[in-house]
């Protein structure tokens, strides 16, 4: 025979004075129940039971204008019932008149947590990936490391101001303090790299409905033109080829050979720095770039001149002692395959005589000096392993090169053009070299 289930009075006139009752009323296997006032409508006790012990809030419960039911809690047991009723009369007389006090109270806790930097951590997160996927996902883009590196810099560095604000709550303003604030401290590059790397974090934040605006649009300006002109003469180029010479710098020269190899091949700094030993064929005289480490991801073959070659070989036949026994490092010219180049530059700069220029202008200085030996612009594109249309400097005349892997073209034309790229590397390794040589005879 089943036991009869206990009524439990659900309704009650909640006062001080009752509480005790209301309490007593409630069996002890009742882990949640809500007792309901009997004179206010909507307001009511409720009553936990858990491994921490019992507690007991007062809530209210009314419906919004689009007919939600809502439920709020407005105090604990410690406010007097009478002043807890007072509340919870006002609140839902609130309710009636079209406010929502707990919707306000749940975007507020939700517009909290999309504070600037934790937006900015989850935007990183989401585009960085410690080691692309072998499979990736249709449509989805990963950064490259050094891509991750820059906006974890801008972001996390460079707009420290702005960690604190909800990201919807930033105004132009703020971002136009932040753009002077980089522009008078890093210059007036790093300020537009930061304008535009703002840009894209808050478009994909209204893309993922964190914020409704984008502030950057109409934000303060920042005038910079990435158009760099700057091109090695002759004579910078010879000097700056014999201030690299190993015993100018330190740990074996390789400062000196990664700039020399850089000369000769046209080659992007990270992608020397980054060389590894296996990636070097000297027996068929290439250097094999991973798609992984190529800034447009293509596996990309590198003939070696005879100077280049003989660099590398050098390098390569170097042991160091481990404590054990002599090995060989895995990367060519670092042990970790990165390498400080900015500071040992400053150096370069003092033994050679030169300044005003960057690694990467030398690579725009070997684009221009193959096009100056009447090296047809296609091939020149192979050899820098362009793709899409660049700028080159053709006999003082700046024009604008089609890579042969382009449009319509690049779908049927796959040729690598290997033996141009390679007699093109041999007549641009014996101009620099007849340059040295004659500088050197005199």
């Amino acid at each position: 025979m089943k036991t009869p289930k206990t009524e439990i009075q659900t309704t009650w006139k909640i006062q001080t004075k009752t509480f005790p009752q209301i309490l007593a009323s409630i069996p002890p296997k009742v882990k949640d129940i809500v007792i309901w006032d009997e004179d206010l409508h909507g307001f009511g006790l409720r009553i936990q039971r858990g491994k921490k012990g019992r507690r007991a809030n007062y809530v209210i419960q009314y419906r919004t204008d689009t007919g939600r039911s809502r439920r709020m809690t407005i105090a604990n047991e410690a406010l007097p019932a009478q002043e807890a009723r007072k509340l919870a009369a006002r609140k839902l007389a609130n309710a009636k008149t079209g406010d929502d006090p707990q919707g306000e109270k749940v975007a507020k806790r939700y517009k909290g947590s999309h504070v600037f930097k934790a937006v900015a951590e989850s935007f990183i997160a989401d585009k960085e990936l410690p080691k692309p996927p072998s499979k990736p996902k249709p449509g989805k883009k990963y950064w490259r490391p050094s891509t991750a590196k820059q906006y974890r810099h801008i972001l996390l560095t460079c707009c420290q101001p702005l960690h604190g604000f909800d990201i919807g709550d930033i105004t132009r303003g703020e971002i136009s303090l932040v753009l002077r604030r980089v522009e008078d401290k890093r210059g007036v590059r790093m300020a537009a790299l930061t304008r535009n790397r703002l840009m894209t974090l808050f478009i994909w934040a209204m893309g993922e409905g964190l914020t409704e605006t984008n502030p950057v649009i109409g934000a303060r300006k920042v005038e910079y033109s990435g158009t760099r002109e700057r091109i090695l003469s002759d004579d910078e180029l010879v000097r700056i080829w014999r201030a690299c010479e190993p015993e100018n710098f330190p740990h074996g020269g390789n400062f000196g050979r990664v700039i020399q190899m850089l000369i000769l091949t046209g080659a992007r700094r990270s992608e020397v720095t980054g060389m590894k030993r296996d990636e070097v064929k000297l027996e068929d005289g290439i250097w094999i770039l991973p798609g992984e480490r190529s800034k447009n991801h293509r596996k990309h073959t590198i003939p070696l001149s005879p100077p280049a070659h003989g660099i590398l070989k050098e390098l390569l036949e170097r042991k160091r002692w481990n404590g054990k026994t002599w090995t060989s490092d895995r990367f060519v010219f670092s042990s970790f395959g990165t390498m400080n180049v900015q500071r040992t530059r400053d150096a370069l700069y003092e033994r050679s005589g030169t300044n005003d220029w960057w690694l990467h202008d030398i690579r725009k200085t070997v684009a221009t000096g193959m096009g100056n030996l009447s090296i047809a612009p296609h091939v020149i594109s192979c050899v820098l392993n362009h793709v899409s249309v660049f700028r080159m400097d053709v006999q003082g005349m700046t024009v604008n090169v089609q890579g042969p892997r382009t449009g319509i073209t690049g779908k049927y034309n796959l040729s690598p053009y290997f033996r141009d790229m390679q007699q093109a590397l041999d007549r641009w390794a014996e101009h620099v070299m007849s340059l040295v040589e004659v500088v050197t005879t005199r």
